[in-house]
């Protein structure tokens, strides 16, 4: 799967630039390619000022800041590739763009950032914004959202877009401010998903896994900036792209559930707010018996942390008897710390098993972390039949995230 990741900047924010690459370069997945888009009227006599190796760098006439994506769809034809754009004035953390491909297994029809917005209420023509992200309370793990914002790094595949886009670019002059509203509004338009994801469950708020260094000079200091951000959504808007008697309401917290194999040392309310049951599962004690007071989809997120593969095969078996608690595109984690002084137990081999392709072997290679020596056919079907999954290892923590299938 090719990977691209393209950007834009102006004369006088080379030191920045150079940082936004270098930590685009130093990726645990690197990019295929790096676009660097020049506006040529900025630029004096029509030449290249900024040079950096393996950087693919052109001027161009200027489109605002949507030069970071829009240059990028004329020489990326292949509707399979991954374009993440970035800003110039950011670091980014190593592991952006690997965070971002598994979520787009995830999430294959939906652009995906770390931040964004939604209009929960107009009330006098003026608009009430609520921002989602890892670092306020009560946003889920994955997030719809009306307009990614791309400080942090958004992921687009080629096919979500066509040539009209550069029309809208030109539709409206405001989106020479907002290139967020213009690309999210288009992808709205174009019924296409828009989530925001937390960067890391472990390692706190989202945004230290930034360095932002523009935050005393950029386009939100311009002025009349934030009229220009609310012409560029009312222009989607009266366009059809969001439904203006139908706004989201404001989200309310998630109703989370974590249950904790005993014996374990975790605080499970430091790293995931806002936790509405916290349970430790030990003894003759059955999930069931708690499951059985919940209605239908009434459940965001499950949460399960242990280390023996017998406790997650017993969890996880007693939330596939109650699937229907977990609304469609909700979520459950299976989080394997790396803790001092854990009670993990020595790696099993799989049984043998009658196994008649070997993509049912693949599925249980998949799990080999979670079912070790139990080789669960029949639960791991069940999964691979009502869920998207994806599997993240870390140094510290292994995740296999499940989401609830429509």
């Amino acid at each position: 799967m090719r990977i691209v990741v393209s950007l834009t900047t102006l004369p006088g924010r080379e030191a920045l630039v150079e940082g936004a690459i270098k930590s685009i370069q130093s990726q645990t997945r690197p990019a295929d390619a790096i676009y660097l888009f020049l506006p040529r009227e900025h630029f004096s006599g029509g030449r290249i000022h900024v040079h950096f190796e393996g950087v693919t760098t052109c001027l161009l006439p200027d489109l605002g800041p949507a030069m970071k994506l829009i240059p990028t769809l004329a020489r990326e034809k292949d509707p399979r590739t991954l374009i993440i754009t970035i800003d110039d004035d950011v670091e980014y953390p190593p592991k952006l763009i690997e965070k971002l491909l598994n979520a787009s297994i995830l999430f294959p029809e939906s652009a995906i950032g770390f931040t964004g917005w939604n209009v929960t209420r107009i009330k006098d023509e003026i608009p009430e914004i609520k921002h989602m992200n890892q670092d306020i309370p009560g946003c889920r793990i994955f997030e719809s959202v009306q307009v990614l914002e791309g400080t942090r790094g958004v992921l687009y595949r080629r096919s979500f877009f066509d040539n009209d886009i550069l029309t809208h670019a030109y539709m409206h002059p405001s989106f020479r401010f907002h290139d967020d509203i213009l690309f999210s509004g288009y992808l709205a338009s174009r019924d296409i998903g828009r989530i925001v994801m937390w960067f890391d469950l472990f390692h706190g708020q989202g945004i230290n896994n930034w360095k932002i260094h523009g935050l005393s000079d950029g386009l939100h200091t311009t002025e009349n900036w934030y009229q220009h951000g609310w012409a560029c959504w009312s222009y989607w808007a009266k366009s059809g792209a969001y439904d203006m008697t139908q706004l989201p309401r404001k989200s309310s917290h998630p109703v989370r559930i974590a249950f904790i194999e005993e014996g374990l040392n975790i605080q499970i309310a430091e790293l995931i707010p806002v936790i509405f049951k916290d349970l430790t599962i030990g003894g003759r004690y059955s999930p069931a018996d708690w499951f059985s007071h919940l209605e239908e989809n009434a459940v965001d997120e499950i949460f399960i942390v242990g280390v023996t593969s017998s406790y997650f095969h017993e969890v996880i078996n007693q939330i596939i008897r109650n699937l229907k608690i977990i609304r469609p595109r909700g979520l459950i984690q299976v989080i394997n710390p790396s803790l001092e002084g854990s009670i993990c137990r020595p790696r099993q081999k799989l049984s043998e098993m009658d196994c008649p392709s070997s993509d049912c072997q693949s599925i249980i290679d998949d799990y080999h972390d979670i079912f070790e020596g139990y080789g669960d056919i029949l639960l791991i079907n069940i999964i691979n039949r009502c869920f998207d999954k994806m599997m993240e290892r870390e140094t510290s923590h292994s995740t296999l995230t499940l989401v609830k299938k429509r």
